[in-house]
């Protein structure tokens, strides 16, 4: 797949890697269920790969990132979504990357 294979030459940064991935794979539906589970999935796979901790969405951001993520897929703009994990890693929270 070109798309997916972009994205490890279009950013350098593995944790916007992962995040390009999670977004990609939930709108595209590469899967016949669970495209956003499985993209989260991969999405830690992927960030741990790179030595960084996973993301967990705290279940009181739930309707947050649901929000979001209807934004998202209403009008294809990123921003709002690669925010909102940054939001969620600790990593990125206290800016160690």
């Amino acid at each position: 797949m070109r798309g997916v294979g972009a994205l490890t030459t279009v950013l350098d940064d593995p944790f916007e890697q992962a995040l390009a991935y999670f977004l990609f794979a939930a709108l595209q539906q590469f899967y016949f269920d669970g495209n956003k589970r499985t993209g989260r999935a991969m999405v830690n796979g992927h960030l741990m790969t790179h030595g960084m901790d996973a993301i967990s969405v705290p279940a009181a951001r739930r309707l947050e990132f649901n929000t979001r993520m209807v934004d998202f897929y209403r009008t294809r703009n990123a921003d709002g979504m690669f925010a909102f994990p940054a939001s969620c890693h600790p990593d990125r929270q206290t800016g160690m990357h």
